[in-house]
């Protein structure tokens, strides 16, 4: 049996408010993730790696990203990476 490992990156950054996003894994919306871009440090910006699923199954998964709030005028916008699947 293959097991599957799938991640997301996205940019966490001091400059708030930050917009956020949730993200939906396999269709199961009772167990959203919080994809939030508000960086915690006031140091700079980073690269966030969120795991999504960690030694998995090996099939086809359905991801979906919704942003919170599309009125970014006064918000940083939220910035998608990467999908990552290995």
């Amino acid at each position: 049996m293959k097991l599957r490992c799938i991640a997301v990156q996205y940019r966490k950054t001091i400059r708030r408010p930050a917009v956020k996003a949730t993200l939906i894994f396999d269709e199961d919306d009772k167990n959203p993730i919080l994809l939030d871009s508000n960086f915690d440090e006031d140091w700079g910006d980073c690269l966030y790696l969120q795991p999504i699923l960690h030694h998995g199954i090996h099939k086809k998964h359905k991801v979906e990203i919704i942003v919170e709030d599309t009125d970014t005028k006064d918000k940083t916008p939220f910035y998608l990476m990467s999908l990552i699947v290995a």
